[in-house]
């Protein structure tokens, strides 16, 4: 489905190169299964993650721009198309980001131009399936850090933000799929210790540490991760873990108030009544 999207695009002038980690043969296979000439499949010598699997495209790439794709999202069918013109019209623009729809919700970041301050102002959540770079910039950083197994993608953001401007684009051009099969999201304890390396990385304090600005980036995160886990928990119907894991994003960050509050409110709901909810809001993948 995530090939499909892409030979749906309204242009065509592009090439697909599926960099298959180390999985089984099942990937190869429904590689070959479609005739594309445009389409070449890779295997990593070794397991490289996302990072690194992401690097070796890029660099078995012959194009000057270069879009990622995660193989559980889609791009929406002019995705590329508006991804080019926004490169073609600011010579300056080094990246381009896309809305994404998750299915029951939708996230516009909103980085346009000169985007430091805002990116370590608080955590922003920008799926790599919607980023796309100019690959001489993408190659000049070093391309993703492949230490990192979680976070790769914030942390080439930021460094991204400090060579060159973003752009993003108006309308929501891809999917991000929410299921419950293995994603690299999922696993919360790796992604908050990749996360604090990552903070590490670029926000080092003189004396050894990090910064001020590092560690309220940090707590930003592990709020919205506690937000996260509050959701989930009551979802899976322990309200009591879902309290707790409320009141310590609202400790870790006074901003989760209003988000706190309305999961608390859900604890003394009928969970039928948020399932609901939830349900009407989901659209198909399709649409």
């Amino acid at each position: 489905e995530a090939m499909e999207s892409v030979l749906s695009q309204t242009i065509s002038d592009w090439e697909i190169l599926v960099v298959d980690d180390q999985s089984g043969p099942e990937t190869k296979a429904v590689v070959d299964s479609v005739s594309d000439s445009r389409i070449r499949y890779l295997r990593t010598p070794k397991q490289s993650y996302a990072g690194g699997s992401r690097n070796l495209g890029v660099t078995r790439s012959v194009a000057k721009l270069v879009s990622f794709l995660d193989d559980d999202d889609l791009y929406l069918p002019d995705k590329l198309d508006q991804t080019c013109r926004a490169f073609s019209s600011d010579q300056g623009v080094g990246v381009v980001a896309s809305p994404f729809d998750c299915g029951n919700y939708a996230v516009n970041a909103n980085l346009n131009g000169d985007v430091y301050e805002k990116l370590i102002s608080r955590f922003h959540a920008v799926p790599t399936s919607s980023l796309a770079f100019r690959k001489d910039i993408f190659v000049e950083l070093g391309g993703f850090d492949p230490s990192l197994t979680h976070a790769e993608d914030i942390d080439l953001c930021i460094r991204a933000s400090r060579v060159t401007k973003f752009a993003t684009l108006e309308k929501t051009l891809v999917f991000h799929r929410q299921h419950d099969s293995p994603r690299l999201i999922q696993n919360y304890d790796r992604s908050a210790a990749c996360f604090k390396i990552m903070i590490a990385k670029n926000f080092p304090a003189p004396r050894g540490g990090i910064t001020a600005q590092g560690k309220r980036l940090l707590n930003n995160f592990t709020a919205l991760a506690c937000s996260n886990n509050a959701l989930t928990a009551f979802l899976a119907g322990n309200r009591a873990s879902a309290v707790r894991y409320s009141l310590a994003a609202l400790c870790l960050e006074p901003a989760c108030l209003k988000w706190a509050v309305h999961v608390l409110g859900y604890c003394f709901a009928p969970r039928a009544v948020v399932l609901a909810r939830r349900d009407r809001a989901l659209p198909t993948i399709r649409q």
